[in-house]
Parts: structure tokens; sequence; C-alpha cells
């Protein structure tokens, strides 16, 4: 039941962010309700509520050329992508 609470709610929070900090957006939304949806996916795009990601792998993993040995902390950063 608890699954997603986190993330929705700083997706909330980053929106309301953005709207305060760029005026223009909440008039465009007011004056077309139907971009709210897109709004919403930029947003999560854009402002990602997770920012990563921590995994241990339980094998050697080559990636990229390098290899990441079984048992090494790593993480996924999710925030370095999608800034297009």
């Amino acid at each position: 039941m608890l699954g997603g609470i986190e993330t929705t709610t700083l997706l909330i929070s980053n929106l309301l962010h953005r709207v305060i900090v760029e005026p223009g957006l909440v008039t465009r939304l007011r004056a077309d309700p139907t971009l709210i949806e897109q709004a919403v996916e930029e947003c999560l795009r854009l402002d990602a509520p997770t920012l990563g990601l921590f995994r241990t792998p339980n094998h050697d993993c080559p990636v990229g050329g390098t290899t990441i040995p079984q048992d090494a902390k790593t993480m996924v950063m999710f925030a370095a992508v999608n800034r297009d």
C-alpha cells in the first residue's frame, strides 16, 4: 500500500516548484489543461523524484569495457540522463 508514496510526493513538489520558478508555465497550463499530462511527464524526466538507485551485483559484470566486481556497491544515477 505504501509503494510510490514518496515518489508521488516528490513529483508533486517538483512540479509545483517548476510552476513557481517558471510563471509562464502556469499560464499555459491554465489556458490549455490538455497540457497537464505532458507537464507531469516532463517533470518526471527533468526533475526526477528518484535521483539514483543502489545495486550490488552477485557476479562480476562487464560494463563498457570495465568490469564491476561481485559485491561492489554501485549506483545508477538517473539524474545524469534526460537533460536534453
